[in-house]
């Protein structure tokens, strides 16, 4: 058999495959044997049918279109061995030339990855945010655990923003109490817009004993399931208070969290903030990198490749919706959209995620970088814990339906774009100083 190629584009081949009729004897050999297990002949038992009786009986033609029909995927698979190619999708086939004592001339059109010219993708300048906490980052965080351990106080003067209101609400429909649609001893404070927005207009300025009466629509949760159509709302305030809050010190920091001392509490922030920074950093850093990268290179894209992708984050959406009652069909119409609006905002976002791994596993090549049977033993058993499977298992099923290249190429594509960070100058966005950057390949692994 010799197979040669011929380019038909940035992302397809033309394959020629081209066989001698001493190699389709074994094929036309196979073909007869299973035809004799198959087609009943007079006077013979099913399998010891003689070839040429069974030729006579059905037609040589047959027969050999029977074989041709056999031999293709074994001589294609054959021609991509030898030729080096890794289909992406399923190829178009024709048979050139087909005759008795004459080779067989077959043409395959098929899908490849395109070759890449990388620019320069070493020493790449990016600004990102400084991954360590600020003194307002922690400041803030304080403030937000005061107002959890903050207690509310009795005054008496009318309502202001900020303040919260001890309420009773009824919902009335034509003067007539609506069933579900009160509550009592609610606290609600004042400006906040929550629960009904019009409250806050009406509740202003009001003190203790003061009634209001307005018409709104019922928030979820008051009245019957599905009725929230507008009502009138009468409030009754019982109290308004305050919110008063801790003083900063070590005897705070003991109520509020394990520490003895505010200094550590702090310190603890410090250390929380700082690490949520980095790893928002780093995520900052390689998707500024892959980006750069991508405005100076030139990337073809497979349509197979993009296919497939914008069908697997589809069919992800559609689980999450499922997941949560939804149906598709719901979703496109709370989004104001069709599905084929749908199916081309996923498009196009598969288009810039197969870019992406394209222009990454390009920099794996030039670095010829490879993942070792280590690497991928130890990437199967984290899939395995995360999935709550077995190891051993998990592994023999990715053997078993061709996927141990998945997960590889998952591996490379990291370890090229950690190479891209460690290589890459990374500055702080406000100050222009150099950052210092952990490759955090294992939190990428993670997330």
């Amino acid at each position: 058999m010799k197979a040669t190629v011929e380019s038909k584009g940035p992302t397809e081949i033309q394959l020629n495959i081209e066989v001698p009729p001493e190699e389709l004897a074994p094929y036309r050999a196979e073909t007869l044997k299973r035809l004799a297990k198959e087609v009943k002949v007079p006077g013979f038992r099913k399998g010891k049918v003689p070839a040429a009786v069974l030729e006579s009986r059905i037609g040589r033609e047959h027969v050999s279109q029977e074989m041709l029909s056999d031999a293709l995927p074994d001589l294609y698979s054959k021609a991509l061995e030898e030729q080096e190619i890794q289909p992406l999708a399923q190829p178009e086939i024709e048979v050139t030339r087909f005759a008795e004592n004459e080779p067989l001339e077959v043409t395959a059109n098929v899908q490849v990855k395109p070759q890449i010219d990388l620019p320069e993708y070493k020493g790449v300048e990016v600004r990102a945010p400084a991954p360590r906490a600020s003194e307002e980052d922690i400041d803030n965080q304080l403030q937000r655990i005061r107002e959890r351990h903050g207690t509310l106080e009795a005054v008496g003067r009318s309502a202001d923003k900020g303040d919260f209101v001890s309420i009773d609400l009824f919902g009335f429909r034509h003067g007539e109490p609506i069933e579900g649609a009160s509550v009592e001893d609610f606290v609600y404070e004042v400006g906040s817009a929550r629960f009904v927005p019009e409250m806050d207009e009406h509740l202003m300025g009001k003190r203790a004993g003061d009634i209001v009466e307005f018409n709104a629509k019922l928030p979820p949760g008051l009245g019957e399931a599905g009725d929230e159509g507008e009502a009138t709302l009468k409030i009754v305030v019982k109290e308004v208070q305050v919110k008063k809050l801790p003083e900063l010190n070590d005897e705070f920091a003991k109520t509020a969290s394990e520490f003895t001392t505010l200094a550590e509490l702090k310190e603890d922030i410090d250390k929380r903030i700082s690490g949520h920074k980095e790893k928002d950093t780093d995520s900052t850093i390689r998707a500024m990198l892959i980006e750069r990268l991508l405005d100076r290179t030139e990337i073809p894209l497979p349509d197979a490749m993009v296919d497939k992708e914008t069908e697997i984050r589809l069919g992800r959406l559609i689980q999450d919706l499922g997941r949560n009652g939804v149906t598709v069909e719901q979703y496109l119409e709370s989004q104001g959209v069709s599905r084929d609006d749908l199916y081309e905002t996923y498009k196009e976002a598969a288009k810039a995620a197969v870019a992406a791994d394209l222009l990454l596993e390009a920099v794996a090549r030039a670095e010829e970088m490879e993942v070792t049977a280590d690497e991928l033993q130890s990437e199967i058993q984290f899939l395995a814990e995360q999935m709550k499977q077995d190891a051993q298992e998990l592994a023999a099923n990715l053997a078993n339906a061709g996927s141990l290249t998945v997960v590889a190429g998952d591996i490379l594509r990291r370890k090229a774009l950690d190479f891209l960070v460690e290589n890459a100058v990374v500055l702080d966005e406000s100050g222009g100083e150099p950052l210092e950057i952990k490759t955090v390949e294992a939190e990428a692994q993670k997330g």
